[in-house]
């Protein structure tokens, strides 16, 4: 059985997701999700970008990050649903979320001005 999606959650996904829209211009469903595939030739791309941030970019909001890369070189990005417990593992550390996606804001903007 799947539990019904924290309402808060859903609130935080969409905010995220809203985020990295008006950051970049492209809309990304569930921006905030961990779980993804990437082909080799992604990764190949992806990896020498995300070797030019700092340990905190890495570690907080490094989703958005990688998102940014691939819509940056054009890479196709597909939404595929999973099922999901969210009565199991940790809850969101909302402050390291928030902390996250300010970092990545900042990264954009100083990427638009340079």
């Amino acid at each position: 059985m799947i539990n019904k999606i924290p309402t808060e959650k859903v609130i935080l996904n969409k905010l995220a997701d809203l985020n990295f829209f008006i950051m970049t211009g492209v809309y990304v469903s569930d921006v905030a999700s961990g779980f993804r595939a990437y082909t080799k030739g992604a990764v190949k791309i992806i990896l020498p970008e995300l070797e030019k941030l700092n340990d905190d970019q890495l570690r907080y909001g490094i989703d958005a990050h990688i998102l940014r890369i691939a819509v940056k070189n054009n890479l196709s990005i597909k939404h595929v649903s999973v099922n999901f417990d969210y009565t199991q593992g940790k809850k969101a550390n909302l402050w390291k979320l928030f902390k996250g996606y300010m970092m990545f804001d900042l990264y954009c903007l100083k990427e638009l001005f340079r």
